[in-house]
């Protein structure tokens, strides 16, 4: 009942912080976010594609989507330029990791000679924290790269 209970919480939480961006052949976002200021090119179809090396999820009116993505009850978390999250990133002031398909992990994860473990909802749990290269802040659906 409890793992009901927080999938759902988590499903309703993520759900609420998912945007899109519109997929356009440059984003400029201001100085906040000078590392999307990139030229993508403009995307062929739906669905996931890569593009410069990185994986995107495009929505079928031609957006990049944003923010959390729950798919084949996989979660996948897309930054604030639309590119899928790979690694240990915080992201609302907790710690994730996602595998090299960019699926977030759960049970135990490993860096290096370190494991850590993760909930059911992905985060890892206790005191020890890994070193993380990307956070980010979702505020109001929007997904904002603080570092």
């Amino acid at each position: 009942m409890k793992r009901r209970l927080a999938a759902a919480i988590l499903t309703a939480t993520v759900t609420a912080g998912a945007v899109t961006l519109p997929a356009a052949a440059e984003w400029d976002r201001g100085e906040q976010d000078t590392a999307c200021v990139q030229t993508v090119g403009t995307p062929q179809g739906t669905g996931w594609q890569q593009i410069g090396g990185r994986w995107y999820l495009i929505t079928k009116e031609g957006s990049f989507y944003q923010g959390w993505h729950r798919e084949k009850g996989q979660w996948y978390f897309l930054n604030n330029c639309g590119a899928m999250v790979t690694g240990w990133a915080e992201i609302d002031g907790r710690v994730y990791c996602f595998g090299a398909d960019g699926v977030m992990m759960t049970g135990t994860a490993c860096d290096g000679d370190r494991c850590y473990e993760l909930g059911i909802d992905g985060s890892v749990q206790g005191e020890e924290m890994p070193a993380v290269e990307e956070i980010y802040v979702t505020i109001a659906g929007i997904v904002r790269a603080v570092a």
